[in-house]
């Protein structure tokens, strides 16, 4: 229901150009690529367009891989092995601005597996709506329900918040 363009880039260097010249509604990026990898062209892609979508797609699913992408403006992260669908939802949701994704990784330190929640914008994005809403979150944490998850870390990069759930 719309016409899409598709422009496609065999590594980052060939990536960076396209986005600078073609301006794209969405960037679908690898973290690993030749010329210049996933994280260098995120930082970049920003710094030319800092309202950039930008979705990663890869097959590292570890913290130390998940953290700086969000961190240098990534609305998306999916680990390769996705179905279709949850590609096709992934990309309709950075599209939108990204508020609803909540990432999946491996924490380093633990090899436990965590979600992830960056609040770009919307009713949770101001301080102090992110400081109610974390204080909440933490309460229902306490009743150690197995439908309810508990924040294990809180942060803010690029001027987002993020929160870390078990």
């Amino acid at each position: 229901a719309g016409d899409y363009a598709l422009s496609v880039a065999t590594n980052g260097k060939q990536a960076l150009e396209v986005a600078r010249i073609q301006c794209p509604d969405l960037v679908l990026l690898d973290m690993v690529m030749p010329r210049v990898d996933g994280l260098a062209a995120i930082q970049q892609i920003m710094a030319q367009d800092p309202g950039a979508h930008i979705l990663v797609l890869t097959s590292f699913s570890h913290d130390d891989q998940v953290f700086p992408a969000i961190k240098a403006g990534a609305l998306g992260y999916l680990l390769k092995n996705a179905t279709p669908q949850a590609l096709l939802d992934a990309i309709r949701e950075v599209h939108r601005g990204g508020q609803g994704v909540v990432y999946q990784a491996v924490q380093l330190a633990t090899q436990r597996h965590v979600a992830i929640k960056v609040l770009h914008s919307g009713p949770f994005a101001g301080p102090t709506e992110r400081a109610r809403f974390e204080r909440e979150v933490y309460l229902l944490g306490q009743l150690e329900h197995p439908n309810v998850v508990g924040v294990i870390d809180r942060g803010e990069a690029a001027g987002c918040g993020y929160l870390v759930m078990d």
